[in-house]
């Protein structure tokens, strides 16, 4: 198991894994959500065909803060690597 390339323990893995799910967020790499929104909430009403991919900038703006705060304060964070896979800019906390 790793975590930012760096060695850590199932448990710890496990641990990590939760408290990211726990937040109920992940990044959306297409606008499919958006078309649903903008017809009436019905998904046999949106319209597939203009579904699009977006930028991996924007589907990870919208990350809660308290998610990415978590994140910069663990130990095995890596601002590089973080900022390389979602286009944010964090520097670790303690």
């Amino acid at each position: 198991m790793a975590c930012f390339n760096k060695k850590i323990s199932e448990k710890k893995f496990d641990e990590i894994f939760e408290k990211l799910k726990s937040f109920d967020w992940y990044p959306l790499f297409h606008n499919m959500f958006e078309l649903f929104l903008k017809n009436g909430s019905e998904w046999e009403k949106t319209p597939i065909p203009k579904t699009e991919s977006v930028s991996k900038e924007k589907a990870w703006e919208s990350m809660p803060e308290e998610m990415k705060k978590y994140i910069a304060s663990l130990k095995e964070f890596n601002s590089k690597m973080f900022f390389e896979i979602t286009g944010i800019k964090l520097k670790k906390t303690k």
